[in-house]
């Protein structure tokens, strides 16, 4: 996609080079980057880390439940959980035993699946070789790593969110039904992946916003494939939205437990909570990251410092272009 003027979508000011030597060695160079991630998250994974989470326990009986019959469009055990990690699971401990193998080997497949679909999404929104450079980065960056190692379904939303985001960009560029209609099926089962999924609407909604003020032409052009999208996600989320409004207990209760607007949480200060919490979310990219082991190194940031070097340098250029690449304007949105 392209977007050098300001009635286009948020696109490439770079085509992919049409040259067939360069698309042989990026073809090789992700199947690479590919093999690097199946070994970073398959080596010996039934056995490191060491032992299982109580929450991969608790999704191992839930999966085990599936096995044997009980489906659930939410499991309530453990705060409630959404389904699709969990009847993912079910197929891996058929597979490979009632074990931490077939707990984990849920993790390690949608761990794995992201990395060719960040590639798409680089590749969609930019040109090839960024795909490439995502899908490395994602390949060897610990904390994907890491949660594509336990049986925690937080690792799942990566995967449908670039899968929508490169499929509906693709689809935009060819004005394709096929991938405009895909693209709407990948997010709303995001739905199903985790709760910070129900985050998500809000960036579209204010890119949505951003785009009629700088980009209000193609909009105008294309609302009808943007319907296309949303359709679709509408109707794969419908049958979870009913489930929230006629049973909010069960959907909405983990979120009311830690939400900032509980006093349990927020000591009396939901604003003071929140500001600090912001400062935390943006620190954890090059600062100090997540403390509890069991979803990183104590403290690790998620660059490095090059790459956080280089991460830095492109939130300077989101922030200075938002208007000649709407797709910067996205991702620091998001």
């Amino acid at each position: 996609m392209s977007a050098h003027a300001n009635d286009t979508p948020p696109e490439s000011d770079a085509a992919p080079s049409g040259a067939p030597r360069n698309r042989l060695l990026l073809t090789i160079g992700l199947l690479l980057v590919i093999a690097a991630g199946v070994v970073l998250r398959i080596w010996r994974l039934g056995e490191l880390p060491y032992g299982l989470y109580h929450d991969e326990a608790y999704y191992g009986l839930d999966a085990l439940g599936v096995l044997h019959g009980h489906h659930a469009l939410y499991f309530p055990a453990n705060n409630g959980r959404e389904p699709l990690f969990i009847y993912v699971m079910a197929g891996t401990i058929a597979l490979f035993g009632q074990n931490v193998l077939g707990v984990r080997a849920a993790g390690a497949l949608f761990g794995l699946l992201t990395i060719p679909a960040a590639w798409l999404l680089g590749a969609t929104w930019a040109n090839r070789r960024a795909g490439l450079i995502a899908a490395a980065v994602l390949a060897v960056t610990l904390w994907h790593v890491h949660l594509s190692r336990i049986g925690f379904r937080a690792v799942s939303l990566g995967l449908f969110v670039a899968l929508a985001l490169g499929l509906a960009a693709a689809g935009l560029r060819r004005r394709d039904r096929r991938l405009l209609l895909s693209a709407g099926i990948a997010y709303g089962l995001s739905f199903y992946t985790y709760l910070a999924a129900r985050f998500t609407p809000l960036s579209l909604i204010v890119f949505l916003a951003y785009g009629w003020l700088a980009h209000r032409g193609w909009l105008r052009a294309h609302w009808r494939d943007l319907l296309m999208i949303a359709v679709p996600a509408g109707l794969v989320g419908l049958p979870l939205l009913i489930l929230t409004i006629t049973q909010p207990e069960l959907v909405l209760g983990r979120g009311g437990q830690v939400g900032i607007w509980n006093p349990a949480i927020n000591g009396g200060d939901p604003l003071g909570m929140l500001a600090g919490n912001v400062l935390k979310a943006l620190g954890m990219f090059v600062w100090r990251g997540d403390w509890i082991w069991r979803h990183n190194v104590p403290y690790r940031p998620v660059f490095d410092p090059l790459l956080g070097t280089v991460f830095l340098a492109g939130v300077v250029l989101a922030v200075l272009r938002p208007r000649h690449r709407a797709a910067l304007t996205l991702a620091l949105l998001w």
